[in-house]
């Protein structure tokens, strides 16, 4: 059963309306992934979607999870499985020490740590086990990177090496190209200078 909700008023500086459509799923397919339960939309901004899986659902008002839109969603998770996207996940850290834009941005006493988050969330994120909220909870990307001086410069670089990471794995044309979508609209929203 999906239920459609509908909200409208709320606005960031007062010039910009919100309105959102929620469509919360009491019961998600197999293999369904998060932006399908709800996709909220803005009136002249990006689409942005929200992870809202009933046993994860939090406020559907502000939690957003990251602002991109992808055009169709894809099960990644059980596309690829657990072994590619860590794979994909050891291969972007394993070029992150020497990279004279993302190397400085990484504790050189944390990298393993680092690593180990980013796999839990994208697994989380593209339908696997949510080890990541029940350590983590909330993703709250923004909040979490705003201490790192995210320019466009370190977008491209984090991309570069992830994408890097991703056809070392030859993954399918179609599923890099999801991943270069959704990976590179959480690099944009992630922009912080």
């Amino acid at each position: 059963m999906v239920q459609r909700l509908f909200t409208a008023g709320s606005s960031f500086d007062g010039n910009a309306e919100i309105v959102a459509h929620l469509f919360l799923a009491n019961k998600l397919r197999k293999g369904a992934g998060p932006q399908a339960a709800v996709k909220l939309s803005f009136l002249g901004i990006r689409g942005c979607v929200e992870d809202h899986r009933l046993e994860h659902r939090t406020c559907t008002g502000v939690a957003i999870h990251h602002a991109t839109y992808v055009s169709e969603e894809l099960p990644i998770f059980d596309l690829l499985g657990p072994d590619k996207l860590d794979a994909i996940v050891a291969g972007f850290y394993r070029r992150i020490p020497n990279d004279d834009i993302l190397g400085p941005m990484y504790p050189k006493d944390d990298i393993v740590g680092a690593e180990a988050r980013l796999r839990d969330f994208l697994t989380y994120r593209f339908g696997g086990p949510a080890n990541y909220i029940k350590e983590r909870g909330h993703p709250r990307l923004r909040m979490r990177h705003i201490t790192f001086a995210v320019d466009q410069a370190a977008r491209d670089r984090w991309m570069e090496l992830m994408m890097a990471a991703i056809d070392e794995q030859e993954v399918s044309t179609e599923h890099r190209a999801y991943l270069e979508e959704f990976l590179g609209g959480v690099a944009t929203f992630l922009m912080n200078r």
